[in-house]
């Protein structure tokens, strides 16, 4: 093989993404274009949960804002791949010193391509990758060669960890029926609302199937339904607490028969992306499936179910 021209790593996994409990594999490859003494080439991964909440106080030129954050370490993992651990800023500052007196002892990185494999095991109650207003739950990966008294040769990347396979969203059954909220009996448009979901799987791909059965007593058209799949992100930093709603996916159906008395009107949401709902010790995210009717001349009707993970 050729002797590499120019400095490079590379960090390659056997998978896109792991969930807790799994064994990630991967590979650190360095190509080093000529021999050099290295203190050493490593591989880290740090995962947290972190939330951040800002608080203002005050208004005009007396306003202030304070910013609390907290953290909850959930994997803070290394490995010395090639030759040792790192040293302290201090310690750097004194080798540049010991080093007029005479060379380092560090071990030699030959000139190539080297690979070096390397694993680690996820926490099997670790929290699935997360990005919202204010809590985060992320995974760093990165690899270095540790170059004393030189630039370092970095790779900085970030871990998917999704939930397990094995989590599924219940069935969930509402037999009876439902008054539509707001102000309809002012516009007397009378009705019931049935929600009944099946259960699917929680992974990319799959179908959240069911139907909203409608019993429409009054003259009013009912031209269709919305149905959105909802998370609510809520988290807690500095004894202060937010609580943001995302819609993860929604969808319009229009009715068959807008002036039936009874409409089964029924539809499918694709988990494309995947809802990630986990509960931390700092924050959480939960997931609820909203139906609103479409109803001519009335305000509409709206319904929201909380899903249970299972």
């Amino acid at each position: 093989m050729e002797t590499p021209r120019r400095r490079a790593i590379r960090l390659l996994l056997d998978r896109e993404a792991y969930a807790p409990g799994e064994t990630l594999r991967g590979t650190v490859e360095v190509d080093w274009p000529r021999p050099l003494p290295v203190r050493g080439v490593r591989v880290e991964l740090a995962g947290a949960e972190e939330t951040r909440i800002t608080v203002s106080r005050g208004s005009g030129k007396n306003r202030r804002s304070t910013t609390y954050t907290e953290r909850d370490e959930i994997i803070a993992e290394g490995y010395v791949l090639f030759g040792g651990r790192g040293v302290s800023g201090l310690q750097a500052v004194g080798e540049a010193f010991k080093r007029l007196l005479k060379p380092l002892d560090y071990p030699l990185l030959p000139a190539g391509r080297h690979r070096y494999d390397f694993e680690f095991h996820i926490p099997p109650d670790a929290l699935p990758s997360f990005e919202g207003t204010h809590a985060r739950v992320a995974y760093d990966l990165s690899a270095r060669v540790d170059v004393p008294l030189g630039r370092d040769l970095v790779f900085e990347g970030t871990l998917a960890v999704v939930n397990p396979e094995t989590l599924r969203i219940a069935p969930y059954r509402a037999r009876g029926t439902r008054p539509a909220g707001g102000l309809l009996r002012a516009f007397r448009a009378e009705l019931g609302l049935e929600l009944e979901l099946d259960g699917c799987r929680l992974i990319p791909g799959e179908r959240l199937e069911g139907h909203l059965l409608v019993r429409n007593h009054s003259r009013k058209k009912i031209r269709g339904a919305r149905i959105s799949l909802m998370g609510v992100e809520k988290a807690e930093a500095g004894g202060h607490e937010r609580e943001e709603t995302f819609e993860i996916a929604r969808g319009y159906l229009p009715a068959p028969d807008p002036a039936a008395e009874t409409q089964d009107i029924r539809f499918g949401i694709k988990l494309d992306p995947c809802p990630v709902p986990y509960a931390g010790r700092y924050s959480r995210v939960d997931l609820f499936l909203a139906a609103g009717l479409d109803i001519a001349m009335a305000f509409d009707a709206e319904i929201e179910v909380p899903l249970e993970i299972e």
